[in-house]
């Protein structure tokens, strides 16, 4: 895990973890030179061997995919970067819940339920 003021290519400063999954971690870090938040999203250091080759792999296809994407629905990729055995996607930061914790909080009403089916359909309609 990466300590909160960790700078990263005197560039990028590391502010906190934001999420952990099977794949990586994603930190809010500040992007020192534009002067805006962005999200760091890293392979788990604890994934090592053919599996982080995958890993990184997976994630290089992703940044190149996505820089190429525009759309309201997806994150926009500001950069990539090695340093070390790590990988790093740099994209926007969206601050706010995930869809599952928006759910979790309080029962949507159908007309935001449609919103939201409404949203993610555009999108993936987009990425097809």
């Amino acid at each position: 895990m990466l300590a909160a003021g960790t700078e990263l290519l005197g560039r990028y400063q590391v502010e906190e973890l934001v999420g952990r999954g099977g794949m990586g971690e994603v930190y809010r870090g500040f992007d020192q030179r534009l002067r805006r938040p962005v999200a760091l999203k890293f392979i788990r250091p604890d994934l090592g061997g053919k599996e982080r080759e995958r890993l990184y792999q997976m994630l290089e296809r992703e940044a190149r995919l996505l820089a190429r994407l525009k759309h309201p629905g997806l994150l926009q990729v500001y950069d990539t970067f090695s340093e070390g055995d790590s990988f790093c996607l740099v994209c926007e930061f969206i601050q706010g819940k995930t869809l599952a914790q928006s759910i979790r909080e309080q029962t949507p009403e159908v007309s935001q339920v449609v919103e939201w089916g409404t949203d993610i359909c555009q999108t993936l309609e987009y990425l097809h």
